[in-house]
Parts: structure tokens; C-alpha cells; sequence
């Protein structure tokens, strides 16, 4: 029972490192000013693998709070790679709901998304886009430029042929 006794003051130790703001170890908690590599991280850290809750760089896991976060789910002024995020943010892959570039996923706000929806002001190649967008494939709902799919708004459209936004109307109208 030593074994479990002394792991745990170990891991006692690098918490109480933690909050002082001192860099820890491989595996781990963070509760403070902290990089930590496996672990959950609440304060100013960098977390690899786990979640954080604060001003933090996680590349996998979730975070709340002024972030980096390449994995995961991101609620604040982050940058995620993948996952959602709600706020001011940069996502790769997921979800955005705020002022975000989003290359795969939806947006909700004025935001940049390659792939998905868009809801907002945003450049979107791939999927919906309700606003002032650029979207090359799918439907736009706003003042867009769309290369494929259906355009309802003030958009330049060319799927078969150049269609004008007054012609867009006109054609819009026949539907």
C-alpha cells in the first residue's frame, strides 16, 4: 500500500509545484501556471491531453476559456483545430458559433468556414452560407459568390453558365 501512498504524494507535489506556477512532469493535474502533457488543466497551462478550464493551449481535450485547443471542444476566445467552439475563435474541424474561421464544420457568426454551414459574414467553399459570404459549393442566403449550388440573395452563381444577381432573382422567382 506504500506504492499507491507515495504516487499520490508525488502527485501532491507537482500540484502544489502547479500552483505556484512551476512547469510539472509527464502525467498529471494542473491547477495553475502549468504545462502539463496528460491531465486536466485548470489555469494558465498546456495541456496535451485532457481538459482545461482558463487560459490555456490544449491540443486534445476540451477548453474553457482563452485557448488553443487542436482536439476537442472549445468554449471562449480559442483556436481549435477540431471540435466546437462558441466565441471569437479559429477551428479547423468542428463546430463554430462566434467570430471564427472554421475550415470544416458549421459557423454561426462572422466567421470563415472551407466546409460546412455559415451563418453570418464568412467564407465558406463547401456547405450553406447565411450572410455576406464566398461560398464555392453548396447554398448561399446573402450577398455570396457561389461556383456550385443554389444562391438566394445578391450572389454571383456559376454552376452551368455566369448568372447576375438580377437575373438570380428573376430566376428565384420562377421557383
Amino acid at each position: 500500500m506504500w506504492v499507491p501512498d507515495l504516487v499520490r504524494r508525488r502527485l501532491d507535489e507537482r500540484e502544489s509545484r502547479c500552483m505556484r506556477g512551476v512547469t510539472l512532469g509527464d502525467a498529471g493535474e494542473a491547477h495553475g501556471g502549468c504545462r502539463v502533457p496528460v491531465g486536466e488543466a485548470h489555469g494558465e497551462c498546456r495541456v496535451p491531453v485532457g481538459e482545461a478550464h482558463g487560459e490555456c493551449r490544449v491540443p486534445v481535450g476540451e477548453a474553457l476559456g482563452e485557448c488553443r485547443v487542436p482536439v476537442g471542444e472549445a468554449l471562449g476566445e480559442c483556436r481549435v483545430h477540431v471540435g466546437e467552439a462558441l466565441g471569437e475563435c479559429r477551428v479547423p474541424v468542428g463546430e463554430a458559433l462566434g467570430e471564427c474561421r472554421v475550415p470544416v464544420g458549421e459557423a454561426h457568426g462572422e466567421c470563415r468556414v472551407p466546409v460546412g454551414e455559415a451563418l453570418g459574414e464568412c467564407r465558406v467553399p463547401v456547405g450553406e452560407a447565411l450572410g455576406e459570404c464566398r461560398v464555392p459549393v453548396g447554398e448561399a442566403l446573402g450577398e455570396c459568390r457561389v461556383p456550385v449550388g443554389e444562391a438566394l440573395g445578391e450572389c454571383r452563381v456559376w454552376e452551368r453558365h455566369l448568372v447576375s444577381a438580377e437575373s438570380l432573382w428573376e430566376l428565384d422567382s420562377l421557383h
